[in-house]
């Protein structure tokens, strides 16, 4: 995919005019990561947006505990870090690459210069950092709401929309998860994750290999939520 291709699919670059994302994409700054790299730190300066042209990344917080918890996963196509471009304030996680990564990263500069040219830019960001904060709330209400098996089933349906293909056997969430990165996701240990994944294949509504899940049964998991 071309750079301002990219862009055209970023929600608050979308309504830039061509010529627009043109001169938007001689200014950013193409960058390579191999799995495992850190694209930045918790506090480090807020310097730049990250737009994946491929290859996922994990954001990433520690607990009090010193725990590591996994906030979201961002695949090709999608952005992240957009926060610190509007408040200028240092980061609030950690960025790793899963794999190897592809990513135009826009600096602060250029972002607050667009926002002038072009005030619907802001509204766009603004609905998307309101969406950010949704999902937020909604993770830190599903740790007191939900047990683990529960929200297990809620994040593995979640996965399945934004990283699901469709089989003949059901719907494969095309990621290489560790047990260990789905207790970060859900706020959970690795031995509570392992069992509520043991009780779900032991009931056709999941089938693990190689790190890889397959949902057969959805609507089951949904039951399970609900």
């Amino acid at each position: 995919m071309a750079d301002q291709a990219l862009l055209a699919v970023v929600p608050f670059l979308a309504s830039l005019r061509e010529e627009q994302r043109e001169e938007l994409a001689q200014a950013c700054r193409r960058r390579m990561f191999k799995p495992g790299d850190v694209l930045f730190y918790e506090d480090d300066p807020g310097s730049a947006l990250y737009i994946l042209h491929s290859g996922r990344v994990k954001i990433v917080r520690l607990a009090e505990d010193g725990a590591e918890r996994i906030l979201h996963l961002h695949g090709p196509g999608e952005h992240f870090g957009e926060l610190s471009l509007v408040d200028g304030e240092p980061r609030s996680a950690r960025a790793v690459a899963l794999e190897p990564v592809d990513a135009l990263m826009l600096y602060r500069d250029e972002f607050l210069a667009l926002v002038k040219r072009s005030p619907g830019v802001a509204l766009a960001i603004m609905s998307g950092l309101a969406g950010m904060v949704r999902r937020l709330s909604e993770q830190v209400h599903d740790l007191t709401a939900l047990d683990v098996p529960g929200r297990l089933a809620k994040k593995l349906l979640e996965l399945a929309e934004s990283h699901g293909q469709k089989t003949d056997q059901g719907i494969r969430i095309a990621l290489p998860l560790k047990q260990k990165e789905l207790a970060q996701m859900i706020g959970a240990t690795r031995v509570a994750v392992n069992q509520a994944l043991s009780w779900f294949r032991s009931r056709g509504i999941l089938s693990t290999d190689r790190g890889e899940i397959t949902l057969h049964q959805p609507d089951e998991l949904r039951r399970r939520i609900y």
